[in-house]
């Protein structure tokens, strides 16, 4: 059984009176006054600064400080060793993978192969045999293009100023124009609210509507396309 991991104290080294003097040290109190049962807010005073410069010194000396968000979990002097050996418990499995890990490399080295990777609870490890070539990739093969799309005909009618756009005169009313409707030089094609000012756009010409490219009640900018239509 390893005795130290990384120089650090062991969870069978772990007792009340390691705890207690790294606390006397670092809060300025009495070891006298410090016992399992003792609470670190209400008996020993110390505020949430001190508490994190507690957690700090536990990780310096023992390895194992306190997470940020557990620090409102500890109370008393028992409830940090309790927390400390929980901690070294979870951290004994690194010892393992090294321990594997030098097992795999081992094999490696007997085999015939250039080149492994091997993956474990989210750890990765890639070896490679020194002199080894590099794999070759196959050339892409160049995809033939995409047909492009044919031109969509036509005049877009684009938003002369930013607002929300309006099909309809009101809500309950029907819209202006629908997607092939034929519309008269002038007459409106929709309604641009900005600043609680309601702006006709009117039809630049005598035109069909081919097609509506907004949304009722959509955000547009000034220059967004609005219609496509084709004057006749």
């Amino acid at each position: 059984m390893l005795e130290f991991y990384e120089g650090r104290l062991t969870d069978m080294e772990i007792t009340f009176e390691n705890v207690r003097d790294i606390i006397v040290e670092t809060l300025s109190c009495d070891s006298a006054d410090v016992t399992p049962d003792t609470n670190l807010i209400e008996d020993l005073e110390a505020d949430s600064l001190e508490i994190v410069e507690l957690s700090m010194a536990l990780q310096e000396k023992l390895g194992a400080g306190i997470k940020d968000e557990d620090l409102g979990k500890i109370h008393t002097v028992q409830d940090i060793l309790d927390y400390i050996k929980r901690s070294r418990r979870n951290a004994g499995r690194p010892l393992m993978d090294l321990l594997e890990l030098y097992g795999l490399m081992d094999r490696f080295e007997a085999s015939g192969l250039t080149a492994l990777e091997w993956e474990k609870d989210g750890e990765r490890v890639a070896l490679r045999r020194e002199g080894a070539a590099a794999p070759v990739q196959a050339a892409p093969v160049p995809l033939p293009a995409a047909p492009a799309e044919p031109e969509r005909q036509g005049e877009v009618v684009a938003a002369p100023l930013v607002g929300v756009f309006y099909a309809a005169p009101a809500p309950e009313e029907p819209p202006y124009v629908t997607r092939g409707a034929q519309v008269k030089k002038g007459n409106p094609l929709c309604l641009i609210e900005a600043m609680k000012m309601m702006s006709e756009v009117p039809a630049p010409a005598n035109c069909v509507v081919e097609e509506i490219l907004v949304r009722d009640g959509e955000a547009v900018g000034m220059g967004t396309p609005l219609f496509r239509i084709r004057r006749v």
